[in-house]
């Protein structure tokens, strides 16, 4: 007799390696609701075709073929024998999957138990990649009630651009078809052998995941048989999970796998079971995060592996998510009393401890990439600037914040700017590392293109903008009450000026990339010139020397806030600058426009009245216009 226990090998495999396990599932997970099956829907067409010809205990597939010269009864062929109309052709179809009641209303058809719980594994990260013979839409229903979120439904008729094997949504690979938007595969002859494109894609998921398999039979999909059972490397175990005993699986898959059977009692207690053991395993996780160290050790290893993209996502999905659940966490403010510097300097170590090690992660891919991964920094960027609105900070009712020099909507200001915290450390610690190593082209990715998604009041419409107005050190760190150098004397002895405290947290992030002192010095400011020339290129308004975008650690420095002084740029600046146009060339970086970058050399110098540094990129002739 099935144990609730038997479970639990599949539930440690899908906790341990989320989203590198696909569910392939047929009509098992839906016979409840009194769907028909394939076989089911091929037979009682026949008998429509037919009338009272076929003879008592004679099956309809074998009249047909006895009829029809020995010939296999296909999707096609079925309806060539009954009226060929589309809305013919639909009206047949929707019986079996619109069915009626006696008085001739419609039977509304709801998920299952099955398909809620694979619906909540998806919405828990768990799983992200489904492979159905079912025709129906039960599960992107399910899907799209626990998540808000429509799967991406693949059939034979897709677009092969959707065929990808990554985690970063999930997918349905309806491989027989979906109702009724596609031709159905119903009979042995429509399933022998799957659409040239469908059948790569099946056979790069099942080389890429480990496979749950429950609900399906195996004894009629002799296509996808042929394709599971083809000789691959298989970096996951597979699950075989049914009611019948494992002699009922076809022997050319038992004898082709290597399968671990789990017994079970149905679909619904199956999957019901499954989740709860997942639940457990979270709820018991140890609720320590990455360090910066093994964060990047992860990076590198999965860089050495032969198919690092698969990883890679999976590894900064999954941080990234970890990061926004802090990042979202409401209530963060006490209620009664509240030590308004305290409360401040412990959210601003909350929010590093939880984002240090996704900026390890994308520092490490921006100086060991060669441009493979860039959607994949670009993407992370863009869910860090783009955060949900939260209303309540405050827990309870607000009494008194003591040591604060402005208004309490002042102090709540702090605390929604502060959440764009994590985004500047990845975007900063990122950026550094590839400024270090000369990848431009992971710079642009960086600075160029993420978009914060904001609503324009002047234009009363929402627009895609640069980020770097909401997320650079003064926007996102400035205190009136300069908090911040007290926090750099406490963590760090000094007390020198509002740079000195993110620059000693972002050190420490990229220290095992960049350990020597002097050259990460030299790489932060290098940066932050970069980011000042991107942020001119991309600004429609008119920036000056108080935008605070512009007021780097060199203007700190040199210029200050009584702005006596003139820019002076560091000599590793310059010499960085010499040969700048070649390391513009032939990246995504500026679009290799080196040409534009020197424009923008000299409207900074225009900004701060100072001669830009000397480069290799030939100055076109007359000059720049009003430069």
């Amino acid at each position: 007799m099935p144990s609730s226990d038997d479970v639990i090998p599949i539930a440690l495999a899908l906790y341990n390696s989320p989203r590198r396990y696909a569910l392939l599932v047929g009509s098992g997970i839906s016979r409840d609701t009194g769907i028909f099956t394939a076989s089911e829907i091929t037979d009682d067409i026949i008998r429509q075709i037919a009338g009272n010809k076929i003879q008592p205990g004679q099956k309809p597939q074998d009249w047909y073929k006895e009829t029809h010269e020995g010939r296999a009864p296909t999707f096609t062929s079925l309806f060539g024998d009954l009226p060929n109309s589309k809305e013919d052709r639909t009206a047949i179809l929707r019986q079996y999957f619109e069915p009626l009641d006696r008085d001739k209303k419609p039977l509304i058809i709801e998920p299952m138990l099955a398909h809620m719980s694979i619906a909540r594994l998806v919405r828990d990260g768990i799983i992200s990649m489904i492979i159905t013979t079912n025709f129906d839409p039960l599960l992107e229903e399910a899907i799209r009630k626990e998540t808000g979120k429509i799967p991406v439904v693949i059939t034979h008729q897709s677009d092969t651009r959707l065929m990808e094997v990554a985690g970063d949504q999930c997918r349905i690979v309806m491989v027989n078809g979906r109702y009724p938007t596609t031709d159905l595969k119903l009979t042995p002859k429509d399933l022998a052998k799957y659409d040239e494109n469908l059948e790569e894609y099946l056979d790069r998921i099942f080389s890429e995941y480990g496979l749950v398999i429950c609900g399906w039979s195996g004894e009629h999909d002799a296509g996808l048989v042929k394709i599971l059972i083809a000789e691959r490397v298989r970096r996951f175990a597979l699950f075989w999970c049914s009611r019948d005993s494992p002699e009922k699986i076809p022997l050319g898959i038992r004898s082709a796998l290597h399968i671990a059977t789990v017994g079970i009692r149905s679909a619904n207690e199956f999957f019901n079971d499954l989740e709860s053991r997942i639940d457990l395993l979270r709820r018991h996780e140890r609720k320590t995060s990455l360090t910066i160290d093994s964060a990047i050790k992860k990076v590198k290893d999965a860089l050495r592996d032969p198919r690092p993209d698969l990883i890679l996502s999976d590894l900064l999905h999954d941080e990234t998510d970890r990061v926004l659940a802090e990042v979202n966490r409401s209530e963060i403010i006490p209620s009664g009393q509240v030590d308004g510097k305290a409360c401040f300097k412990n959210r601003i170590e909350e929010l590093e401890q939880a984002s240090a090690p996704l900026a390890a992660m994308v520092a490490t891919i921006a100086y060991y990439d060669d441009g493979n991964f860039t959607d994949l920094i670009t993407e992370t960027i863009d869910r860090l600037i783009n955060l949900s609105p939260i209303e309540n900070m405050f827990s309870g009712t607000l009494r008194r914040i003591t040591g604060i020099q402005g208004s309490t909507d002042n102090y709540l200001k702090y605390f929604h700017k502060i959440r764009l915290y994590p985004a500047l450390l990845v975007i900063y610690a990122s950026g550094i590392a590839a400024v270090h190593k000369g990848n431009l082209t992971s710079l642009a990715a960086i600075l160029e293109k993420p978009r914060a998604r904001r609503f324009i009041g002047s234009e009363m419409a929402w627009k895609d903008i640069p980020f770097f107005d909401e997320v650079n050190i003064w926007s996102t760190l400035w205190t009136i009450e300069q908090w911040t150098l007290d926090y750099s004397f406490e963590r760090f002895g000094k007390k020198e000026d509002p740079y000195y405290y993110p620059t000693r947290v972002i050190q420490a992030i990229v220290s095992n990339l960049i350990p020597n002192e002097l050259y990460f010095e030299a790489a932060f400011d290098n940066f932050e010139y970069l980011y000042e020339l991107s942020y001119l290129n991309q600004t429609s308004g008119n920036p000056s020397q108080e935008s605070f975008p512009l007021m780097s650690r060199v203007w700190l420095k040199s210029v200050g806030f009584g702005g006596a002084g003139k820019i002076k740029f560091p000599d590793p600046l310059i010499s960085y600058l010499a040969n700048i146009g070649q390391k513009i060339d032939r990246t995504a970086f500026f679009q290799g426009d080196a040409q534009k970058f020197l424009w923008c050399m000299w409207k900074y110098g225009k900004i701060f009245q100072v001669n830009p540094p000397k480069t290799d990129i030939p100055h076109p002739q007359g000059g720049f216009p009003g430069l």
